[in-house]
């Protein structure tokens, strides 16, 4: 997504993505539950929900990994269940 750019905050129990940018949006993700937020596209806002049934994190000073399964909906409507996973790794440790 050109023009945009995506930040995770990381929290004890939960993970907030913030986009910004040509496509600006917010989506928090906490195990069991639901949270509803607004897209922006070129033709107006969609209203999305994210339902999350697993969030692991374990990402500490070492790296480590995170876990995050959850569904969309758009408008109310099933749009996709995802899972999305992360591993960080220290600077000057990468293989």
């Amino acid at each position: 997504m050109e023009g945009t750019r995506t930040t995770l905050k990381l929290e004890d129990r939960q993970v907030t993505m913030t986009r910004t940018g040509t496509h600006p949006a917010q989506m928090l993700f906490a195990e069991h539950k639901r949270h509803v937020g607004l897209y922006q596209t070129d033709v107006g806002s969609l209203a999305v929900s994210t339902h999350t049934s697993q969030l692991i994190n374990d990402i500490g000073e070492n790296g480590g990994k995170l876990s995050i399964d959850y569904t969309v909906e758009i408008d109310s409507n099933l749009a996709g269940t995802h899972c999305f996973e992360m591993a960080v790794t220290p600077a000057g440790k990468m293989k």
